[in-house]
Order: structure tokens, then C-alpha cells, then sequence
């Protein structure tokens, strides 16, 4: 939740701090960890001109973003591990086929 609003409030120029100003919250970058209530919620929403249901959907990824997820869930890692790897490793992990499973 906390990506899609960081994302939601550059596109309209505003930094978390702002945002947060505006809104009358604080700690949104402690969202996912604290579930803010939904009044909270609906004040993002409402300074941000965004739903409810925008607000909280998963933004939508790159398709790079989503080659690393795969790569990740495929190799039973955390894709922020996948940013330690050099950058030549990791262009041929991400281009690199699965294998196919043995029947």
C-alpha cells in the first residue's frame, strides 16, 4: 500500500511529508506495518483525488519489476536480494528460460 501511495504522490508532485501535511496523518511510510484506520485512509484518498480502492491496490509493475519478481519467487529469494547481484549477473539470470520440470 505504502509504494502506490509514494507512487500516487509523485505524480502529483507531493513528497510524504507534504502529503501527510495535507491529509492531517502521519507515518505513512508505516502503513504496511501499522494499518492506519480508514479515516485516515479516505483523507490520503481525498487530498490525493483517488479512491479508496486506488489508493489501496497494488501499483501495477514494470515489466522489469515483474521479470525480477518472477526471477525472485523462481529462485525461493527476496527480490531485494537480486539488487546485491552484479548487474551482468543479474541481466543473464532475468534473461535465462526456466527449466522445465521432468514428468
Amino acid at each position: 500500500m505504502v509504494d502506490n501511495i509514494v507512487s500516487l504522490a509523485k505524480q502529483q508532485g507531493l513528497s510524504i511529508n507534504e502529503l501527510e501535511k495535507k491529509a492531517g496523518v502521519t507515518n505513512i511510510h508505516r502503513w504496511d506495518d501499522n494499518r492506519p484506520s480508514i479515516d485516515k485512509v479516505v483523507a490520503v484518498a481525498r487530498v490525493l483525488g483517488v479512491t479508496v480502492d486506488e489508493l489501496l491496490r497494488e501499483p501495477e509493475l514494470t515489466p522489469e519489476e515483474q521479470a525480477k519478481r518472477d526471477l525472485a519467487e523462481r529462485l525461493g529469494c527476496p527480490v531485494e536480494a537480486l539488487e546485491k547481484l552484479d548487474p551482468s549477473d543479474l541481466d543473464t539470470l532475468l534473461r535465462a528460460k526456466p527449466r522445465t520440470e521432468a514428468v
